[in-house]
Formats: structure tokens, C-alpha cells, sequence
């Protein structure tokens, strides 16, 4: 079972600043005998939060109502039994939130005045939302997805299929006659291709049909920008493709008939094309940064990040997610003290403090 950790979600973490901030990460079984090792990672996780508040200065009666939810949890059977790959949990003094990821986090507890995000950072940014949309004689489908979710949306506009689009489109030209059959009475006889089964299948059917289609999707679309994966037999794209004008509509599509596949299917196969595209993304922005290294203002140097970051002087990013670099920083006089571990105080990891302050000003983290 997995929770969705959306924009949102992220953004409130983000925002987030008082004492107290509390993040656990840990990795979590989530099938057989294993699970019950659940509830006993997470209770020596629990042990370290009590040792990192006895030297944080909270009075002793708020720690105890601080861990007592923890506990708590200990015990919650279902909870543990229904879990994904890896376990995030923020605590402030106000509330708790958790998450269950379907990726594999390491073992990780803090306290300090914000929350730890930066190992979710790759797991939310590779997750852009996308459209797919199924095309068949039969039906069109038509997907809003993201890694962790999918949904069918019904569109205005939209033709049920191929026949019903030709049925409103163009009567003048809906019956068809083949000359060259016998007359009768001085008139021709004619062959007519009906609508439904054994539909003409022509190419100028398929653009009369998909021109509604495109029409459609892209009137619900308007300023959308999201990338759209087009799924379906080769022929089917190609003369989609030809009047199709949204800007995002991928060149690798899924090609093969998708009326035997599940909405959850078509999500799993067009996410590969994605992820693939959000992977040369990431590349072409590293070639990008190494290239205006030289050339534009660059640092590797935390003591000038960390402020720059602060007072939104950063516009792109880079920073190494299985790692910690400790230390202190003082916003009034921009700062910084490298330490060795987290430590009392407002010691942190300065890499999650950059990142954060990055994605708060409105700037890019790769």
C-alpha cells in the first residue's frame, strides 16, 4: 500500500519552520514474515528521537506528549502490516504526517527546526505528471497519470468511437458506392460501408475520427503542458500524429492495441517513457551546468551556497542525496559552521538546508 506524496505535500514540509521539526525515514517490508520486523525498526527509531530531545531543551512534560503518538504506533498492527518500500514520518509539535513511498529509504532520524526532505527530493521531482491516450476503433481512452497515480477523465466533445465520430461528422459523406454493379431500372446499384461492425477502416476515416478526438482533448487541455503518451496500433498514431497540435505529444508512444490493457498498464508502460525522458533531461542539465561553470557565476563551496540559496540567488542546484554535510547557519549574518554530525542546536544537514531554500524561492534542484 502506498500514500500519495504529492506537490502539495512537499511544499508544506517545505514550508515548515519551527522547533522541533522531527523526520524519521526507514526502509519497510511489505509482504511476508518480514513485516513483523516493522514495528520493531521503527520502535529503536523512536528510542533515538527520546535521546535527541533530551538535548534539545524541550521541558520533559512536552516530550513526553511529543513521543507518546510515536509509541503509540508501535502497536498498530494493520498499520505495519500494509506498508510499501520505505516509510517517511514529520513530526512537529502539532501534528504528524507519514507516508508510505514505494521506494527503499535509508535509516534516518533529526530534530531540528525544519524537516529533512531532501532523500524524497528524486522521488517527487522524477514524478511529473503526464497524460495517455488510448486509441482504438472501438473507444478512446484518455489518462491523466503521475508515477504514483492514475485516473480516466471524461472529455467533452469526445466521440465514444470511430463510428460515432463519422455519424456526426460529414453526412454527405457516410454512404459510399462502389460503380461498376449491375443497373436496375436505369440506376446504379450501390454498395454501402455501414457504420459499426466492419467499419471502413480507411485513412480518411481515421483523420475525420481523430480530428474530434484531438479537438477535444486539447480544448480540455488548453495551457496544459504536460507531456501526453499516445498509445495504440502503429497506423492509429501515425494519422493521429498528423493533426494532432499539442506541443508535448511524445515521439515514443505505446504501440499496440491498448483494449486489452488496464488503465494501471498503460500508466506502468507509459511512466518507462517518461522516465526516460526526465532521465536525458537530468543529463542534458548536468551538460548545461558543466558548460556555464565556466563561463557564469558557480560554487561547490557550502559557505557560499547555503546563503545564496537563502537569499534566492540560486537558480539551479545539484546536490548529492546519500550524503550529509553538517554545520550551522545563521541567517542574520549569512554564516556558516561546518560540523561533523548533527549535534545539539541548530546544527543540520546544510545540503537539505539549500535544497530547501532553492525550491521555496522558486528555483530548480537536480
Amino acid at each position: 500500500m502506498e500514500d500519495i506524496f504529492g506537490k502539495d505535500d512537499l511544499e508544506r514540509l517545505l514550508k515548515t519552520e519551527e522547533p522541533f521539526c522531527m523526520t524519521l525515514l526507514m526502509p519497510t517490508a511489505n509482504a511476508g514474515p518480514e513485516t513483523r520486523q516493522n514495528p520493531i525498526r521503527f520502535k529503536n527509531l523512536v528510542g533515538r528521537v527520546e535521546g535527541l530531545l533530551e538535548g534539545s531543551g524541550m521541558p520533559a512534560s512536552s516530550q513526553k506528549k511529543y513521543l507518546e503518538s510515536l509509541r503509540a504506533m508501535v502497536s498498530d498492527k494493520p498499520f505495519w502490516a500494509n506498508q510499501s518500500k520505505g516509510l517517511a514520518l514529520f513530526r512537529s509539535e502539532a501534528e504528524v504526517r507519514t507516508y508510505r513511498l514505494p521506494v527503499e529509504l535509508n535509516e534516518f532520524v533529526v530534530v531540528g527546526d525544519h524537516f529533512h526532505v531532501k532523500p524524497l527530493l528524486p522521488f517527487h521531482l522524477m514524478d511529473q505528471m503526464f497524460y495517455v491516450l488510448a486509441l482504438s476503433q472501438s473507444g478512446v481512452r484518455f489518462l491523466q497519470c503521475s508515477r504514483q497515480e492514475v485516473r480516466e477523465l471524461e472529455v467533452e466533445g469526445m466521440p465514444a468511437n470511430l463510428a460515432e465520430a463519422l455519424k456526426y461528422d460529414e453526412p454527405q459523406k457516410q454512404l459510399q458506392f462502389h460503380t461498376g454493379t449491375p443497373k436496375a431500372e436505369g440506376r446504379r446499384s450501390a454498395m454501402f460501408h455501414g457504420h459499426g461492425v466492419g467499419i471502413d477502416e480507411s485513412k480518411d476515416n481515421l483523420l475525420r475520427y481523430f480530428r474530434q478526438v484531438s479537438r477535444a482533448v486539447e480544448s480540455a487541455l488548453k495551457d496544459e503542458t504536460a507531456p501526453m503518451v499516445p498509445a495504440g496500433l502503429d497506423h492509429m498514431i501515425s494519422a493521429y500524429r498528423e493533426i494532432s497540435t499539442y506541443a508535448n505529444l511524445l515521439e515514443e508512444g505505446i504501440v499496440r492495441n491498448p483494449e486489452g490493457l488496464s488503465t494501471e498498464e498503460l500508466q506502468g508502460r507509459a511512466w518507462a517513457r517518461i522516465e526516460r525522458r526526465l532521465e536525458a533531461e537530468e543529463e542534458k542539465a548536468i551538460e548545461t551546468y558543466e558548460k556555464a561553470s565556466n563561463h557564469s557565476p558557480s560554487s561547490q563551496d557550502l559557505k557560499e551556497i547555503v546563503p545564496a540559496a537563502y537569499h534566492s540567488r540560486v537558480d539551479s542546484l545539484f546536490v548529492a542525496v546519500d550524503t550529509e554535510e553538517w554545520g550551522v547557519f545563521d541567517a542574520k549574518t549569512g554564516s556558516v559552521i561546518m560540523g561533523k554530525d548533527p549535534g545539539p542546536g541548530n546544527c543540520c544537514d546544510l545540503l537539505n538546508l539549500a535544497a530547501r531554500h532553492t525550491l521555496l524561492n522558486g528555483g530548480t534542484v537536480h
